[in-house]
């Protein structure tokens, strides 16, 4: 959210990542039950992308059974040349 950095100071920095999941420390769930995935086999057929110079923002429409889903959302960060970051380790090398 917009607020993060008041709610959350130590959050402040202009390259934070809002989520570090170690993959060593998840622990399954076994009374979850699967993730069913829905109309990934279709294209999208129409996307905004925002590039802002620090992450692309992208919102879609997305169909999901009988009501249509709109994702206004989704932000990718665009990494300096330096720097490879591996999503759910935790690692930036």
């Amino acid at each position: 959210p917009r607020q993060w950095p008041s709610l959350f100071p130590a959050c402040n920095g202009d390259k934070q990542s809002p989520i570090d999941i170690q993959a060593s420390n998840v622990k399954r769930d076994r009374h979850l039950k699967k993730l069913s995935f829905f109309s990934y086999d279709k294209a999208v057929k129409q996307a905004d992308i925002l590039n802002d110079g620090h992450t692309g923002k992208h919102g879609f429409l997305i169909p999901m059974h009988w009501i249509q889903y709109a994702l206004t959302y989704f932000p990718s960060n665009f990494l300096q040349k330096s720097t490879a970051h591996f999503p759910g380790t935790g690692r930036v090398f």
